[in-house]
């Protein structure tokens, strides 16, 4: 049986900003094979699936993931 969802649940969702591909491309400047390059390497998200042919990236998590790579970055500079 699945948990019901909470009213926090819905308005998370409700807020959610979904990014196609072409979108995440120009956000990060990176073509389509470099993009799946990077998904596959772990430095980006993987897209969820909301349809059969209808990948969308959650923004906050892209977000996420270039804020880690720039810690990173940051880490490694002495």
């Amino acid at each position: 049986m699945e948990d019901p969802m909470t009213t926090a649940d819905i308005a998370r969702i409700q807020q959610m900003v979904l990014l196609t591909k072409r979108q995440v491309c120009a956000r990060t400047g990176l073509s389509k094979s470099n993009l799946n390059r990077h998904i596959r390497q772990g430095y980006l998200p993987a897209p969820i699936q909301i349809g059969p042919r209808c990948p969308r990236w959650v923004e906050d998590e892209l977000v996420a993931a270039l804020r880690k790579q720039v810690m990173v970055r940051d880490a490694t500079k002495t």
